[in-house]
């Protein structure tokens, strides 16, 4: 949380969100979730400087010659979008009172109305948490998260 809001004052984005970059074990992880729920998780494309230039329930990028990646980069090139954000004022009054976008309709992802109508996204790079899962987007993904809660505790709860 101190990331996004350490990025919301530093940049001139309309809006902050933090995302994943995917080590190969968690991207097999994911694509095998996806076989299974495919609308789970979200995706993002970024820019080297951070800013957001897409997001899809499909994982993305397509990755030509993956298996010599593999060899060469510990990181895979995809980022886990964390369903959190950080607005400005201005941009939140201008979202509310847009439509909704083709793209926002057809992926079920209301951050693609941001980026459809020319506003700006700024993702920020941050750790997974060790309890990181890929989202909580179905029922499933709420059960799996509830069974992680009862054996590691909840990550959110205050130290006694």
């Amino acid at each position: 949380l101190g990331a996004l809001i350490d990025a919301a004052a530093t940049t001139e984005a309309d809006v902050v969100t933090p995302v994943v970059q995917l080590d190969w074990a968690a991207l097999d992880t994911v694509r095998e979730q996806k076989t299974r729920e495919p609308f789970s998780g979200t995706s993002c494309i970024r820019r080297a400087d951070g800013m957001a230039i897409w997001f899809s329930k499909q994982v993305i990028p397509a990755i030509r010659k993956e298996e010599r990646l593999r060899e060469k980069e510990t990181l895979s090139p995809v980022w886990r979008h964390i369903g959190l954000y950080g607005f400005r004022m201005a941009a939140l009054e201008r979202f509310a009172a847009l439509p909704v976008g083709h793209y926002e309709a057809l992926e079920g992802l209301e951050q693609l109305r941001f980026l459809e109508n020319g506003m700006s996204i700024f993702t920020v790079a941050v750790e997974p948490g060790a309890n990181a899962m890929w989202g909580i987007d179905t029922p499933e993904d709420a059960a799996f998260a509830e069974k992680l809660i009862a054996e590691q505790g909840d990550p959110m709860e205050a130290p006694r």
